[in-house]
């Protein structure tokens, strides 16, 4: 989990996410938005981490990724 934290503090792209968010009023969009900036917390992570087992560190990143991923498959099925 640190290292996803790692990985959020390391993004660029959350310096703009506020305003970006701000100025976005599809909720798909943002939802997938957010999603976007989870898995590249978790991308970054992976790096930090190379000798972590495989099937553990996936089973993790499923479970975490699961809570932003739902809400965008249920916009998609609306949509």
């Amino acid at each position: 989990m640190l290292a996803h934290e790692i990985g959020h503090a390391a993004d660029a792209v959350l310096v703009n996410l506020p305003d970006v968010l701000e100025q976005e009023s599809e909720i798909g969009t943002r939802q997938r938005l957010v999603l976007h900036i989870e898995e590249n917390a978790w991308n970054y992570a992976l790096r930090l981490m190379p000798e972590i087992e495989a099937a553990f560190i996936s089973a993790v990143i499923d479970e975490s990724l699961l809570a932003y991923w739902v809400p965008v498959i249920e916009q998609s099925v609306i949509a």
